[in-house]
């Protein structure tokens, strides 16, 4: 093989590939390389009490509840960041510059590009904006403290401001992941049309033999739907075939689609939905319009209490219908207060937020990348929030430009939140490819055979005191 072979038209398309790719891996690890280096803990890292907790070898029984004093609910942790840091950078976005579509085996995809610069809101103004939607669902839909607000839209800086909107007027939020479809919504929907006005159960020693999951029920719900454009058409077939499940639903807001270039078959998609809505006497505004009825008959913020419901979060729908979780104000601030410790070995204190950038990975539907953002702003880091990119090989370059637009004279490092999973790869959407997936396969074929032959599945077995150690945690 002569040196004739670096320049033939066989050996180009390779070289040339292996040169990108080398170039986009190298520049990929520049980007995140972070300096100083993680504080390395000593083992062990876990320690377990004489009743059988697990405890944080740095935190032996001590059961941190809040991690600023005087701060009991998500609403107390962002107000915190924004009284310290007015002017800073707060939240920031790519403006979408163009969708098209191509071809994938006979089925139409769409295509993204983005500006490879980021719009910034700061805190004052993120502050503001909060004041302004929350006095807007309010007015929207005549909402009361413990209404709900579902929020159904990829994650995105619209979808956190809903959400710190909501809790400033003591409305819990319902978290529904924009993967599922018209099931997916009409499931979360109905089953969160009772209002909740107290997250734990009823202390009634004689309950009721089929106690309503919700308790104290609101005889007439209101309820909001915040979307993206997109979903909007999910959302319209959603309420006319379940006219009775969605009466609770008395307004959608959307978040129109950003993209500048005009795209006319998501415009016709979009004006077919709200002609659709508008029929079934549902009130329909834009994000947009929300904000500015708000500023026009701004109202006080209605805090919310710490026991009371913060979020109802329901799963991805990998295992069948999704499941939704009450999680209170007093448990996300515990799960910040948390993870603040843990931040400390990265040097990410409350002096060093004002050198972090956070790109936001993760679904906000998640409730890691809600608690990580929550601190990130609590924090006074600088927060982005982008459309989830899944982190392989064959996406390194698109990764590396949005972290190369965030690199660009803006912070010291970048710190980036993902969630691994022991069964397979999981994607931007929060599901779980791959291995988990043929895994399933084979325990459900596991378990037909095992009923055909009259085969009861083994117990398993209690290893170092598991079991005894669940029980310990179910007891409190």
């Amino acid at each position: 093989m002569g040196p004739e072979f670096l320049v033939s038209e066989t050996a180009d398309p390779y070289l040339f590939t292996a040169l990108a790719v080398a170039s986009g891996l190298w520049l990929f690890n520049k980007l995140l390389s972070t300096n100083p280096k993680m504080v390395a803990e000593g083992k062990p890292y876990g320690v377990l009490d004489s009743d059988g907790l697990l405890w944080a070898a740095t935190n032996v029984k001590n059961l941190k509840t809040t991690p600023l004093p005087g701060v009991n609910t998500v609403y107390d942790l962002v107000q915190h960041g924004i009284k310290t840091n007015g002017p800073r950078d707060a939240l920031g976005k790519r403006p979408l510059l163009e969708r098209h579509y191509e071809d994938l085996n006979g089925k139409k995809v769409e295509k993204l590009t983005y500006a490879d610069h980021y719009e910034w809101m700061s805190y004052t103004q993120f502050g503001k904006a909060i004041s302004s939607l929350g006095a807007g669902l309010v007015g929207l839909a005549d909402l009361k403290p413990q209404d709900r607000v579902i929020i159904y839209a990829e994650t995105q800086r619209e979808w956190m401001l809903v959400a710190q909107a909501a809790f400033s007027q003591s409305l819990q939020v319902v978290t529904v992941y924009a993967t599922l479809g018209e099931e997916g919504l009409i499931h979360g929907t109905t089953q969160t049309k009772s209002k909740v006005t107290n997250p734990n159960p009823n202390p009634n020693p004689n309950p009721n033999p089929n106690p309503n999951p919700n308790p104290n029920p609101n005889p007439n719900p209101n309820q909001v739907i915040v979307a993206d454009a997109k979903l909007l058409k999910i959302v319209a077939n959603a309420i006319k075939t379940n006219k009775a499940g969605m009466r609770s639903c008395t307004a959608v807001v959307y978040i129109a689609d950003p993209v500048q270039k005009p795209d006319p078959v998501a415009a016709a998609a979009i004006g077919a939905a709200l002609e659709a809505l508008e029929k079934a006497g549902v009130k329909v505004v834009t994000f947009d319009a929300l904000q500015a009825s708000g500023e026009a008959k701004p109202l006080p913020a209605a805090p919310p209490k710490a026991e009371e419901v913060a979020v109802i979060m329901y799963t991805s729908g990998t295992t069948g219908l999704p499941k939704g979780v009450m999680i209170s104000h007093a448990n996300i601030v515990a799960g910040s207060a948390g993870l603040l410790d843990r931040t400390a070995g990265a040097h990410i204190t409350m002096e060093s937020g004002a050198n972090e950038t956070y790109c936001a990975y993760l679904p906000l539907a998640h409730i890691m990348e809600m608690i990580c953002e929550t601190v990130t702003l609590t924090l006074t880091l600088t927060l982005t929030l982008t459309l989830t990119l899944t982190l392989t090989l064959t996406l390194t370059l698109t990764l590396t430009l949005t972290l190369g637009a965030l690199r660009a004279g803006r912070a010291r490092r970048l710190w980036l939140a993902a969630h691994a999973h022991p069964h397979g790869r999981q994607d931007q959407d929060g599901h779980v490819r791959g291995r988990r997936r043929r895994a399933r396969a084979d325990d459900d074929g596991l378990r037909a055979r095992r009923a055909r032959q009259g085969v009861r599945r083994p117990q398993r077995q209690d290893q170092g005191g598991l079991a005894r150690r669940a029980e310990a945690l179910r007891r409190g």
